[in-house]
């Protein structure tokens, strides 16, 4: 089973998130306001509850951007128990900008693929 999520990161909204079927996904943009010449952090962030290995495979399409050059990304998985002993995982995306001239930036639509081991 595939599942396809689309955000919209905005950059007056610093945390976003969609829920539905125990998949949360959150964005955060930190190093706002952006300034020419310094770095602009977007951040995408996938959990449910179980393990790494209950959507084996998650994508996340690089954002198309307005006025901005992508400096580079990272990605990284990690599965962490709550107080009450409930293991969930999460898988971050993050994607790094340097802003190309004192004017509005923009961020596009996200997609984010999962796909069940079913």
């Amino acid at each position: 089973m595939r599942f396809i999520l689309t955000l919209l990161p905005l950059l007056y909204a610093p945390v976003w998130a969609i829920s539905g079927d125990s998949i949360t996904v959150k964005t955060k943009i930190t190093g706002v306001p952006a300034v020419v010449h310094k770095e602009l952090v977007l951040h995408i962030m996938v959990s449910w509850p179980g393990g790494l290995d209950k959507y084996p495979r998650v994508d996340v399409d690089e954002p198309q951007v307005t006025n901005l050059d992508l400096l580079g990304r990272g990605a990284s998985g990690k599965a962490l128990q709550d107080e009450s002993g409930k293991i969930y995982a999460v898988k971050s995306y993050d994607f790094y900008y340097r802003p190309r001239e004192a004017v509005v930036a923009a961020i596009a639509p996200v997609r984010v693929y999962l796909e069940n081991k079913k």
